[in-house]
């Protein structure tokens, strides 16, 4: 387990490489980027489609036979570590900030500050970014700045999940050459045509610019937004563990909870619309309580 272990991190490493520095790797992983806080919260902003091109570059699909008996727990052992990483309250540790992915050198990866960018890629070890030339330590005189250089300004997780493949898209479509067409998709990130460049340009974070996004909801707004998290917390529950005696299935619920989200963030946008969608979703909340029988589950559990 100890070699497959060190197997894996390497395999890693390069995968989350990839993954930040070509264009269509990186439209899927943005998603865990765009928070503008670092705390726990952040781990889980995963990617709604990384199973499109980034399983390429997965450890399980490069060694499957090697490591397929351990990949699981391999994978969880990893995940967990990581995880312990995102947040604010440890400081430097030392020596193992150049031997671990320790905190602080996560900070520095999520950071988006000139200096720290493509940096820390490590899951586990960060010995593979020392030996590669992209390891970055945490400086005291270099606060680290979360989010994105090119900013979202969107709490819309669905816009959050696919703007960057429409940037890339358009720039493909619009641009004029061809070689540049199929530059658009595998070249690294941030580079795009001149042409496309000058007529649609991104705007982008200055280093000095540690303003996060802020919406103008009113706290009632905010507060039925809550409230309606909380609700569908409880709904999901019930719904998951009745729903494939139905005529829907997990695809459906997912489906459903993004139009629901989508809402929500209509109502943080003050778009009248989102109150007449509301509306629609109460009634089909209703629906689905009575077809799926939650209220007699629910009687069961307590």
């Amino acid at each position: 387990m100890g070699h497959s272990i060190f197997l894996y991190d390497f395999l890693s490493y390069w995968k989350h490489r990839f993954s930040h520095e070509r264009s269509i790797f990186w439209a899927s992983h943005v998603v865990h980027h765009q928070s503008e806080d670092f705390n726990l919260g952040t781990a889980l902003r995963q990617t709604g489609s990384g199973f499109l091109l980034t399983w390429i570059f997965s450890p399980q699909c490069s060694l499957w036979v090697y490591l397929s008996k351990y990949s699981s727990q391999l994978r969880r052992r990893i995940l967990s570590t990581n995880f312990g990483c995102i947040q604010n309250i440890i400081g430097s540790l030392g020596v193992l900030d150049r031997l671990l992915v320790t905190p602080s050198n996560h900070r520095a990866h999520h950071a988006r500050n000139t200096h720290y960018i493509d940096a820390n890629y490590g899951g586990v070890l960060i010995v593979w970014d020392r030996i590669f030339g992209t390891f970055r330590p945490e400086e005291d005189s270099i606060p680290p700045i979360y989010g994105t250089s090119k900013p979202l300004r969107s709490w819309n997780p669905i816009w959050a999940n696919i703007e960057i493949y429409s940037q890339l898209l358009r720039d493909f479509w619009v641009t004029k050459l061809w070689r540049n067409k199929l530059r658009v998709l595998y070249s690294r990130t941030g580079w795009r045509p001149e042409d496309v460049a000058t007529r649609f340009p991104n705007v982008h974070h200055l280093d000095c610019d540690d303003q996060k996004y802020e919406s103008d909801s009113h706290v009632s707004t905010v507060i039925f937004a809550i409230i309606q998290f909380l609700i569908w917390l409880v709904l999901v529950r019930f719904l998951m563990s009745d729903i494939r005696d139905l005529y829907f299935n997990d695809r459906l619920i997912t489906l459903f909870l993004l139009f629901s989200v989508g809402i929500t963030v209509w109502h943080l946008k003050g778009k009248v619309l989102s109150w007449i969608f509301e509306g629609v979703r109460s009634i089909l909340i209703i629906l689905l309580i009575f077809l799926v029988g939650v209220w007699d589950t629910g009687s069961q559990i307590v």
